[in-house]
């Protein structure tokens, strides 16, 4: 995950990311990166956001993997908004990828 999102690999991390979404809701895994932003904490929601308009915009967009990697160390170690343990436990595993 780290070293896709240090290469500014958007669809890297977009294969990543889904693939991590699978594994972290396999009953209702989401259907795209939307849902994903969705269900994960507001600062890496919002990075998920940028990361979808890099991978369909029509105009050439400059996407930083480090800001997506800092967003995602934030929500993985901020307090969630809601869920507990389980939302942050739901962010665990793409530390791993």
């Amino acid at each position: 995950g780290r070293a896709a999102c240090l290469s500014h690999s958007p669809a890297r991390v977009r294969e990543l990311l889904l693939k991590w979404g699978r594994l972290t809701w396999p009953a209702d895994p989401p259907a795209g990166l939307g849902e994903i932003g969705a269900r994960s904490h507001p600062a890496l929601a919002e990075e998920i956001r940028r990361l979808n308009h890099a991978l369909y915009s029509k105009t050439p967009v400059d996407w930083r993997g480090e800001a997506f990697w800092q967003a995602f160390e934030h929500a993985r170690n901020a307090s969630p908004r809601r869920g507990g343990a389980e939302e942050q436990g739901m962010l665990e595993p793409l530390h791993r990828l």
